[in-house]
């Protein structure tokens, strides 16, 4: 109960935020590359000021981003990073047990 209001946050801000349990996603689609790791930046850097505000803490060890897409190239990808640490782009991940990978097959 206490993360929706992060959820309702992240959603007002045009992120889709999902939570159940102690885990959670955050989804930002778009067309260009630059702006949508733009938004996440400001996403996660959001998460890490309510975190701080509500005296909780997301391990980034445990945080995990994969970039969706079907395109044969990909631009370079921004740095992204939480808690001062940069998130490394991993080809799937694993979701309430659903194995989601880049490609989503």
């Amino acid at each position: 109960m206490i993360a929706d209001s992060l959820l309702k946050w992240l959603s007002k801000r045009g992120v889709y935020a999902q939570g159940y349990a102690d885990d959670g996603v955050v989804l930002v689609i778009g067309i260009v590359l630059s702006t949508v790791c733009e938004i996440m930046q400001r996403a996660v850097k959001g998460i890490e000021e309510w975190c701080t505000s509500h005296q909780l803490t997301v391990n980034p060890t445990k945080t995990e981003m994969v970039l969706f897409t079907r395109r044969q190239k990909i631009g370079q990808m921004k740095r992204i990073t939480f808690y001062e640490q940069e998130l490394t782009c991993v080809k799937q991940v694993k979701y309430l047990g659903v194995i989601l990978d880049c490609k989503l097959n």
